[in-house]
């Protein structure tokens, strides 16, 4: 396997670069468990937040898609690269289906803070039935194609590159599909008394803004991945019908192949090309998604 380079951009406009290789090759810690398909796997914790009060599309991490909740989808894909996977909802009573549906499915799932979701995912890492990881994946549950692609790439960026935080660069992939991973240890250091209410919405810019000098990296997605237009994110009833018209064909759906089926299908791609993503200027105004996705 050649190594190749991916470029992204730090926040302040200066270049970083990370270079992919085998794990074995760069000396990275080999530790980690054989997934359900066989395949090595660096342990990592998948936090899943998820509630049902988002106002454009109220409930949508339960909607039905080709059969099954959006929920449902996320789980699964995150076992497909993570060594441990735990649902992060809140005390509302408006989040019980969440809970309900993770006590028949058997998932753990920690409740927490609907507002302080910074809170929440700390009270989830520090759940007695969660094994501690060096990293954890940042997933949100509106994402029923998350890649575990681009979680694996970010992972081993993460690893070699001894992170805090990895993400993908803006628009480098398609809307939906990617996480971000952050080293637990540095999200614990994080004071959560000095944090804004953008900030405690949404989780990880205090390790990625420069104010607490934390390692960042951002990374661009491969090119079967790194369409921007392509949404296959989960905010709009548009977006609901397209998700529900892929997976409705095929539940194991890779990311690779929705993404060149809406690319390849004009009418598919018509179904949710108008819906448009708020901006962190707007999301700070009108705070609904928990960013990532949910």
């Amino acid at each position: 396997m050649r190594p190749r380079t991916e470029v992204g951009t730090l926040l302040d406009g200066e270049d970083c670069r990370a270079i992919f290789e085998p794990r074995a090759a760069r000396g990275a810690d080999l530790r980690g468990h054989i997934n359900a398909f066989g395949g090595f796997m660096m342990e990592l914790s998948a936090v899943i937040q998820a509630r049902m009060s988002s106002r454009r599309l109220p409930g949508k991490v339960m909607r039905d898609l080709g059969g099954t909740p959006a929920l449902a989808h996320v789980v699964k894909r995150c076992r497909g690269f993570a060594t441990q996977v735990v649902v992060c909802t809140s005390t509302d009573a408006s989040d019980d289906p969440i809970a309900g549906w993770c006590d028949r499915e058997e998932v753990l799932v920690v409740r927490g803070s609907l507002d302080n979701v910074f809170a929440r995912f700390r009270q989830t890492l520090r759940h007695p039935q969660l094994r501690q990881t060096e990293f954890f994946a940042r997933v949100t549950a509106d994402c029923p194609l998350v890649s575990d692609t681009l979680a694996n790439e970010a992972l081993q960026v993460a690893s070699s590159e001894h992170a805090d935080y990895v993400g993908f660069a803006p628009d480098s992939a398609a809307r939906g599909l990617a996480v971000e991973i952050l080293r637990t240890q540095a999200f614990e250091r994080i004071d959560i008394e000095s944090l804004s209410r953008y900030e405690r919405e949404h989780v990880a810019p205090r390790l990625y803004n420069g104010v607490g000098h934390f390692n960042a990296v951002y990374i661009s997605a491969p090119k079967e991945l790194a369409h921007a237009e392509v949404r296959l994110t989960l905010d709009y009833p548009e977006d609901a019908a397209l998700l529900d018209t892929l997976l409705s064909t095929d539940t194991d759906m890779t990311a690779e192949e929705a993404v060149r089926r809406v690319l390849e299908d004009p009418q598919l791609f018509r179904m949710n090309a108008h819906c448009r993503q708020l901006t962190d200027n707007q999301q700070r105004s009108e705070p609904d998604k928990e960013p990532g996705a949910n």
